[in-house]
Parts: structure tokens; C-alpha cells; sequence
């Protein structure tokens, strides 16, 4: 997905994609997944700030 938004956009990917465990076909987030979430968005806000 990261390589086909930079092809149709041009945008620069700051931060490597994020990839989550989930229960099912719909979810929930598995267990201890929000804490990657967490700090997937922790990583692109540095990015951004700079």
C-alpha cells in the first residue's frame, strides 16, 4: 500500500506502515495491539514536528 500512495501521490512515507492482529474478520484489535498503534503515531508526529 505504501509503495502505490507514493506512485499515485508523490507524497513521501515518513514512518514505515503500521500492521495489526485482530479478532476476526471485523475486529476487534487484538490485545495488545493498541500500544503499537500507539507508538505508530508517536513516530509520525516527530516527523511532522520537525
Amino acid at each position: 500500500m505504501e509503495k502505490s500512495v507514493k506512485e499515485k501521490t508523490g507524497w513521501k512515507i515518513i514512518t514505515p506502515g503500521l500492521s495489526v492482529k485482530v479478532e476476526g474478520m471485523k475486529g476487534p484489535v487484538a490485545e495488545g495491539e493498541f500500544s503499537k498503534a500507539k507508538e505508530f503515531g508517536k513516530r509520525i508526529a516527530k516527523q511532522l514536528i520537525k
